[in-house]
């Protein structure tokens, strides 16, 4: 099989992917391979998800083995605040809540002037049954400052209750982000009142983030060498997502 054909029987046909999603692919010389790299991060994952669901009903695709070369737990994320409060290490302690921190700095426009936003390099975790990635909320609440969090290949979802089937506007759940009670929503719930009894800082919930910050200096490098950190990220993070298919 060439790749005009896998392409067309495999990946449109099958799979379901036009022609727009796909950027290049390759038949790698001497090996019954081929390389797949897909226009958006989004479709990388996609084509994983879809190969797995339908690998074992559909009799084209059991003799083929899907092999990812990109990483797929690494992530660049990209964090903006509207408070000049909130310091770099705040948001890192809230973000090793939901995910492994190798990293973070501050971003400053071409002036040299910071902007709020700042960049983290991180690991997602994954589900211990299903093997599913655990993605970040779209949005922080540290106390009364909120803000956005957004990454390539981030899922849309409901800031209200984080669900992927539907976004706020049309949510009619009751959920409460501070107990994750579904008996009442955020602003009738008591534990905010009692973080703000408790809490000496001014931000009220904010502050215990505040108090767990010690947390960050235990978190390590992924990999050291000869006392310098080796970034498993390097340059050109996800931008690239590529298959190798294998025909048995």
């Amino acid at each position: 099989m060439d790749c005009l054909q896998f392409s067309r029987q495999v990946l449109q046909r099958v799979l379901g992917f036009s022609p727009t999603q796909l950027d290049y692919i390759f038949a790698l010389p001497g090996r019954k391979a081929l390389e797949v790299i897909f226009s958006t991060y989004a479709n990388f994952e996609q084509c994983i998800e879809r190969f797995h669901q339908k690998a074992s009903d559909t009799p084209g695709l059991k003799k083929i083995t899907l092999i990812p070369l990109s990483e797929r737990d690494a992530r660049s994320v990209t964090v903006i605040m509207y408070s000049e409060k909130i310091s770099t290490e705040d948001i890192q302690t809230w973000l090793s809540f939901q995910c492994t921190v190798a990293r973070g700095m501050e971003l400053r426009d071409q002036d040299g002037i910071r902007t709020g936003a700042r960049r983290y390099y991180v690991r997602l975790r994954r589900d211990g049954e299903t093997g599913r990635l655990h993605h970040l909320p779209s949005t922080i609440q540290l106390g009364s400052i909120r803000g956005h969090v957004f990454y390539q290949g981030q899922p849309k979802d409901c800031r209200k209750c984080g669900s992927l089937d539907h976004l706020a506007a049309d949510c009619n759940a009751i959920f409460c982000k501070n107990c994750n009670s579904n008996s009442h929503a955020t602003r009738n719930c008591d534990h905010a009142k009692l973080f703000l009894t408790n809490c000496t800082a001014a931000l009220g919930i904010y502050s215990c983030y505040k108090s767990a910050t010690s947390r960050i200096r235990t978190i390590t490098a992924f990999m050291k060498k000869d006392g310098h950190m080796v970034s498993l990220f390097g340059q050109g993070l996800i931008k690239i997502d590529l298959l190798v298919w294998q025909f048995s």
